[in-house]
């Protein structure tokens, strides 16, 4: 999601926030199996997973990603993700301000001062910090911080009202670079090294090139 810099919890705030909230794990039922016909087939409104669509493909109705809609947010997603961790995520937090160390030294060298926030630098943003993390927390905890942060708002109590929504295109975006910094995590050398390395492997500007573009893996 993009957010400006300072919109990212105060590692006290945060902390604090957690404590405060109590979260209820939310399922996502499984679906009967449809049978469809692709010249009358009428696409159903999907809700969960987010960022989805019905499409029928072989006579059975399928999910497929659609990048060109908005995802739900919640205010206290990531409060809720950290109530029972809430010191672990202040230390993961943290991890980002040496990210941002890392984006601004490489400003006109490997990408440009737009770019940190909307380009290649965003998308190294994201995966150098998904690595840092899983390397100390593992990668489940990484994970699921990384999508608690992508379903929240950015509400900040007292100081900022939050996003009424996260572009499919943007999240999708960011989920997938989470993965490639996590899956650099478990590699020889840094994480700097790993992900600079790595750049090709990035997912960047999707949002820009249109959001019903086809992403290849």
């Amino acid at each position: 999601m993009r957010r400006s810099p300072d919109s990212f919890r105060g590692a006290a705030g945060l902390a604090l926030a957690a404590l405060l909230v109590a979260g209820c794990a939310t399922t996502t039922p499984i679906a009967e199996v449809r049978s469809c016909v692709a010249a009358t087939f009428v696409a159903a409104p999907v809700v969960r997973p987010v960022c989805s669509r019905e499409i029928c493909h072989g006579g059975k109705v399928e999910l497929a990603a659609d990048l060109s809609g908005v995802a739900p947010v919640d205010d206290w997603a990531e409060e809720r993700f950290c109530a029972t961790r809430p010191f672990t995520c202040v230390q993961a937090y943290r991890m980002k301000e040496e990210s941002d160390v890392l984006l601004k030294s490489l400003i006109g060298k490997r990408w440009t001062k737009e770019e940190v926030r909307y380009g290649l630098g965003d998308a190294v943003r994201h995966a150098f910090v998904m690595c840092r993390i899983a390397e100390r927390f593992g990668a489940d905890f990484a994970r699921g911080l990384g999508v608690a942060h992508e379903d929240d708002s950015g509400y900040l109590m007292l100081f900022r009202m939050g996003e009424p929504s996260n572009r499919c295109c943007e999240r999708d975006m960011d989920l997938y670079n989470n993965e490639v910094g996590i899956s650099l995590s478990g590699k020889p050398g840094s994480c700097e090294e790993k992900v600079l390395a790595s750049t090709h492997l990035l997912r960047h500007s999707v949002c820009k090139r249109g959001p019903d573009i086809i992403l290849e893996e």
